[in-house]
């Protein structure tokens, strides 16, 4: 179970995984981002063209956006109106494969409603675990989500893509390192350690992924694995950046000057107390 926190005077809204929206009756339609691209309805895969796969991945990361805007972005080495014919004519062939993809008006076009995609799944499920509490029963699915989860389009290099990938990767090791201390809060320190050692993975540069998997260490009495991940983290930094080195507050950790690994793992609005 996922519970959101409120400040005072607000409604509680749950902050969950986005449930299955399609209407009664109508295929489902899902969309794959992470890893490579694929289009399917109803388990059956469906082969589209490279500029039809750019629009519906530009729309799934973007959502509804002005024509003008998506012809730009997919054909910038042509005119407008030349652009604009070409999205229609792409529209005109996705809507002869798949009906009901599309949402879109004169001015607009947008992702039919049914349309589920992978990433955005992912993407509610890190700011979930960033902004709520998770509890003993929703620790599971997360964790599946966040480590299992791959890459947004591996391959595609195209500057709104690289960055829709740095955005869901850097909110992703974010959750990732939450959630291991969530999970080390909870005694499942396997999961934790796996859990912080793919956000070191995703971001090796990042110190805060190295003390998420050193608390890891320290909570399950490993003060020798702790200390050589601040080796690691040292190599790292000489091999990426020269002379750099571990902050004082990576080495308080590892010297014991902070709280203790199972306290400084989560933040007091996180404690134990809040949970039912």
């Amino acid at each position: 179970m996922v519970r959101a926190r409120r400040s005072p005077g607000e409604s509680l809204t749950p902050a969950v995984p986005p449930a299955r929206s399609q209407r009664p009756g109508s295929p489902t339609t899902e969309l794959c981002l992470l890893g490579n691209f694929s289009l399917s309805v109803c388990d059956e895969t469906i082969a589209i063209a490279a500029s039809a796969q750019r629009l519906l991945a530009l729309l799934a990361l973007r959502g509804t956006q002005r024509r003008v805007f998506v012809a730009g972005m997919l054909w910038p080495e042509v005119r407008e109106e030349r652009a604009l014919t070409r999205l229609r004519s792409t529209l005109w062939r996705l809507r002869q494969l798949c009906p009901g993809l599309f949402s879109a008006d004169e001015l607009t076009v947008g992702l039919g409603p049914q349309v589920e995609v992978d990433a955005r799944a992912m993407l509610e499920i890190a700011r979930t675990v960033v902004a709520s509490q998770v509890d003993a029963s929703g620790l599971s699915a997360a964790f599946h989500h966040l480590v299992d989860g791959e890459d947004l389009l591996v391959g595609w290099y195209e500057d709104w893509v690289l960055e829709e990938r740095e955005r869901l990767g850097q909110l992703r090791v974010q959750a990732l390192e939450l959630l291991s201390d969530e999970l080390v809060a909870v005694g499942r320190f396997a999961e934790a350690l796996e859990a912080a050692t793919m956000s070191v993975r995703l971001d090796p540069l990042r110190e805060s992924t190295h003390r998420t998997v050193m608390r890891v260490y320290l909570a399950d009495n490993n003060p020798a694995s702790a200390r050589r991940q601040v080796e690691r983290y040292r190599r790292i930094l000489r091999g990426e950046l020269g002379g750099h080195e571990p902050t004082r507050a990576m080495l308080d950790l590892l010297e014991g000057s902070l709280p203790s690994a199972a306290v400084a793992a989560r933040q007091p609005a996180r404690g134990a107390s809040t949970r039912r």
